[in-house]
């Protein structure tokens, strides 16, 4: 991929679930860096201080082999970081060969790949393989050649398993270049959280799925102009490591064209309110004009609680307050329910937050999505059996990890996680809201519950696989 964000703006308006490829420009001749790298030495800079600081230096490379090499950032104005995988031709870029684990003073590696193997000009594995890079806060462009010297579909999903792009097939020989954004936030966006989730590790987690997954090079680049959209709220809209629950916001990215919108997941199942007033006053620090605050709250307490209407409100309003401090645009989000049928097959889940979330709307004029009478109806049309294929409903002995059989019908599964987060997307377009000229038609994609979770790249979570 030759510095593809150069000429990709045009290209930013396809579907990724289509894949088209991308025409590959020349890059103009570069002069690299001049920091090189010895053996276990680099000089002049200590690399932990490297590795952790704004991308404008190089980065350095462990091989397989006893040698390490130099990789680097070109001094052409950009700020790009350029990995090539095996044996590229590009031989300004560096290389990285397999294994290549990660290491934390490296700064980048693999994770978690012992079926990893290098393969003429990519990695590649029967099914799974993760590449970890060490990134600072921010928002990122990242490119990626997907492809080898075989047959391959692969699914790429970025930090807490958030499907970026979709099913990718490349032919012996082909290759195919994407681009996607996704949102890293570290410490410096959830300062209290001491949890070592993969959104929040001070790493870009990628994960690369499905049927020979392969990768030849990569890119990442930081995206200053991108619109941010924060999301806030509980177990249904959180990132969630333990696959196979997920959250809609974890979904969310997918919608959203590369290179114009973020998406920051802030959402977390954690209730207790220092908790979640510490990850408010995180997000006020980097929310800006013109970027999007979504709140999505159900309450656990007793309703006949005295005071618990006004009080849950005045919750809500703090992060009104907090959208509006910062000319950011608030959007209430009334909670999804959870699979409750009674006798009649009649979906019973009442839920007073979404009538107090409608109040609010209607008194401030707030932009309102109502995913809850809208999830009501999904779940209804597909009635009381069918509708456990959106839940973390599964048989003993059906998923990796997971020898005990799992009936949960709180926690949505990917596929019903994706269909909540179409829902979403349908909301904004019937709020008109600005966000609506960036969705792409992933949002109306047609998933076969009964080929879950293959056709969402997490079809290596099943033992039968």
């Amino acid at each position: 991929m030759q510095n593809i964000f150069k000429w990709v703006g045009p290209y930013l308006m396809a579907s990724r679930l289509s894949n088209p490829p991308l025409p590959v420009p020349r890059r103009p001749a570069l002069s690299p860096s001049k920091v090189r790298v010895g053996v276990g030495v680099l000089s002049p800079f200590p690399f932990r201080w490297l590795s952790k600081t704004v991308l404008s230096a190089a980065v350095v490379c462990s091989l397989a082999s006893p040698s390490v090499k130099a990789g680097f950032f070109y001094d052409d104005g950009t700020t790009t970081m350029h990995f090539a995988f095996e044996g590229s031709p590009n031989g300004d870029w560096p290389i990285v060969r397999a294994p290549g684990f990660y290491h934390a003073d490296d700064g980048f590696g693999f994770v978690d790949s012992p079926t990893l193997r290098g393969v003429n000009t990519s990695v590649t594995a029967p099914k799974y393989f993760r590449f970890d890079v060490n990134l600072p806060d921010g928002n990122y462009d990242v490119g990626v050649t997907l492809g080898g010297a075989q047959n391959s579909v692969t699914t790429v999903k970025a930090e807490a398993h958030r499907p970026m792009l979709l099913n990718v097939r490349s032919g012996v020989r082909d290759s195919v270049e994407q681009v996607f954004t996704v949102n890293v936030c570290n410490g410096g966006v959830r300062p209290t959280d001491s949890s070592t989730s993969m959104d929040m590790d001070g790493r870009l987690n990628l994960e690369f799925v499905g049927t020979n997954p392969s990768l030849m090079k990569l890119d990442i680049m930081p995206n200053t102009t991108a619109t941010t959209v924060y999301l806030v709220g509980d177990t249904k809209v959180c990132d969630h490591d333990d696959i196979p629950a997920a959250g809609w916001g974890q979904m969310l990215p997918i919608l959203f064209k590369p290179g114009e919108i973020a998406v920051s997941n802030q959402a977390s199942s954690r209730g207790d309110v220092d908790f979640l007033k510490s990850r408010l006053d995180a997000i006020s620090r980097t929310l800006k004009t013109g970027d999007y605050l979504f709140i999505e709250f159900d309450n656990n307490a007793r309703y006949d609680r005295p005071g618990v209407a006004e009080e849950w409100k005045g919750f809500i309003q703090t992060y009104l307050d907090v959208a509006r401090q910062h000319h950011a645009t608030a959007v209430l989000v009334t909670p999804a329910p959870s699979r409750s049928f009674d006798s009649q097959g009649k979906l019973m889940y009442l839920s007073l937050c979404a009538q107090w979330m409608r109040e609010i709307a209607a008194a401030q004029k707030v932009p309102l999505i109502d995913l809850n009478a809208a999830a009501m109806a999904f779940l209804q049309k597909l009635g009381p059996d069918a509708s456990a294929s959106a839940f973390a409903i599964y048989p003993a002995g059906t998923l990796a990890g997971h020898p005990e059989a799992m009936a949960d019908d709180n926690d949505l599964n990917p596929y019903g996680a994706f269909e909540m987060a179409k829902l979403v997307a349908q909301g904004i377009k019937d709020q008109k809201l600005g966000l609506a000229a960036h969705l792409t038609g992933n949002a109306a994609t047609n998933l076969d519950p009964a080929k879950f979770p293959a056709n969402l790249g997490f079809d290596y979570l099943l033992k039968s696989k």
